[in-house]
């Protein structure tokens, strides 16, 4: 059975492929995390039978190249109100077809977008995937919220 971070890196290569045009590398762990005084963190809830959290930290350049990318604009015609468009998109992106793979029924909550990086409690049950795209360390986390629940949190094979 393959593992859980496998498949969110996989699904993460494959949306910023089709969406941005852009690969998305695995990186190592720690090496190269987005600085917390220049970054943003998008997070989408999932409730129902598996209920957790999907988040992406990224900076605000690299939402700010994909906002360029994903609305068509020149990086000087961005603002932060794109920026938080382009990372929420990205966030509902990844936690939907991660939703497929999870027990169901469930739903998504709407993105948030948040300055600054989301630290996760000491004692989260959760899974992390450090990547890179064009040298911006991209972080996604999936993150149990229901005790439990993290022997469900399985990838198919």
């Amino acid at each position: 059975m393959m593992r859980i971070e496998e498949s969110i890196a996989l699904l993460a290569e494959d949306i910023w492929l089709a969406v941005l045009g852009l690969p998305l590398m695995p990186s190592e762990a720690g090496l190269a995390e987005p600085a917390a005084e220049d970054s943003l963190t998008g997070s989408v809830s999932i409730r129902g039978a598996w209920q957790g959290v999907v988040r992406i930290q990224c900076s605000t350049a690299f939402a700010q190249r994909a906002a360029s990318v994903m609305f068509g604009l020149e990086p000087l015609h961005i603002g932060a109100e794109e920026e938080r468009d382009a990372l929420g998109e990205l966030a509902n992106m990844v936690s939907g077809n991660l939703k497929a793979i999870l027990p169901g029924p469930s739903r998504l909550c709407i993105p948030v977008v948040a300055a600054g990086r989301t630290e996760l409690e000491p004692d989260a049950e959760f899974s992390r995937v450090c990547l890179d795209c064009e040298e911006h360390p991209i972080v996604l986390s999936v993150v149990t919220t229901r005790p439990g629940a993290s022997e469900e949190l399985e990838a198919p094979e």
